[in-house]
């Protein structure tokens, strides 16, 4: 009978985990505090709480994109394929979603275009409706 030895790599599995956990329990945890750090009913928000909503989704976005960046580059680096591919099919899903949401708020926020006369204009033929003629 053969011995063969036992090859244990413990701490591969703790990178694995310890991304999972990070990326899990952060990207979260920044959304939820950027959507709390302005007011849900009443007021508009003031400048300062707008300000702390976007420096804090920026870093959820980092993290959302960072972590499983890093995770990829790790597992490429110890030639673990499964790993690979589960950790880049979880980046092109982030970024997909991200750019999705980024492309929806750049349509949202374009100003709205009002074709036509931009006042009130005369027609012949009778009483005019234009105010104060």
């Amino acid at each position: 009978m053969t011995d063969l030895p036992e090859e244990r790599h413990d701490w591969v599995w703790a990178l694995w985990l310890g991304l999972g956990l990070l990326w899990v329990l952060t990207v979260p945890l920044l959304a939820f505090q950027a959507a709390l750090s302005v007011p849900f009913l009443g007021g508009a928000p003031t400048d300062a709480q707008l300000a702390r909503r976007e420096h804090l989704s920026t870093w959820a976005g980092r993290a959302a994109i960072g972590v499983p960046l890093l995770g990829l580059v790790a597992a490429v680096l110890l030639k673990r394929w499964m790993a690979a591919i589960v950790l880049g099919s979880v980046l092109l899903f982030t970024a997909g979603a991200m750019v999705i949401e980024g492309v929806r708020d750049a349509v949202r926020n374009q100003p709205t275009v009002v074709y036509g006369p931009g006042g009130c204009q005369e027609h012949s033929g009778g009483d005019t409706r234009c105010p104060g003629g």
